[in-house]
């Protein structure tokens, strides 16, 4: 789980030095060192660190949410927490094909680049070795049509697939698992939103 942090953190040190430097509440405490005219205090340090931490345990929430269920869990949980809104005429059964549609075309979509990727490579294209970004972006510019064609195919087949099948928006479906509400789900589902309102309490 820390090593998924790993690939973010560039990004999560600039969003958390950006944010030291763009304090929105200004900090009249005594100065820790000054960058062209700006005043850093521990007030900024602060609330850059915290937005590190946030991010930080937002990724770590999601991989152990993607560590420990598959994705049929994940998209059967979704649609029990959403079915409320159903009550309000929402398309919540669409919405979760949406995210389970996503969540399987993801691996899909990584093969079918890495693959078109190789089928270039071997006919000569001078793909990877770094570079500079705009030599990277040109690179990667040759595998945006293939790959865009590609899913559009596989997007075409799936659509009359579950047309074949007798899906359709707006049905009640019924499902091959279903998932019931126990005690101890109630009562995680309690802590959590105890322990949120502590947190936007707080």
């Amino acid at each position: 789980a820390l090593r998924g942090l790993i690939t973010p953190l560039p990004f999560l040190l600039i969003l958390a030095v950006l944010q030291v430097f763009l304090n929105a509440v200004p900090d009249e405490g005594r100065a820790l060192f000054t960058v062209l005219g700006e005043r850093v205090t521990w007030g900024d340090v602060w609330v850059g660190g915290m937005l590190l931490l946030r991010f930080a345990g937002l990724v770590l929430g999601l991989s152990l949410a993607t560590l420990s269920l598959t994705t049929s869990e994940l998209t059967h949980g979704l649609e029990k927490l959403l079915q409320p809104l159903a009550a309000l005429r929402l398309p919540v059964r669409d919405w979760v094909v949406v995210v389970q549609v996503t969540l399987r075309f993801l691996p899909f979509l990584a093969q079918a680049a890495e693959r078109i990727a190789k089928a270039q490579a071997s006919r000569g294209a001078g793909i990877g070795g770094g570079g500079s970004l705009w030599r990277r972006a040109r690179q990667a510019l040759p595998l945006v049509i293939p790959l865009f064609l590609t899913s559009l195919r596989r997007a075409e087949n799936m659509a009359l697939a579950m047309e074949a099948r007798g899906y359709s928006s707006g049905q009640a479906h019924t499902s091959m698992t279903e998932f019931n509400m126990h005690p101890r789900d109630a009562g995680v589902l309690g802590l959590v939103l105890l322990v949120e309102s502590a947190m936007f309490w707080l």
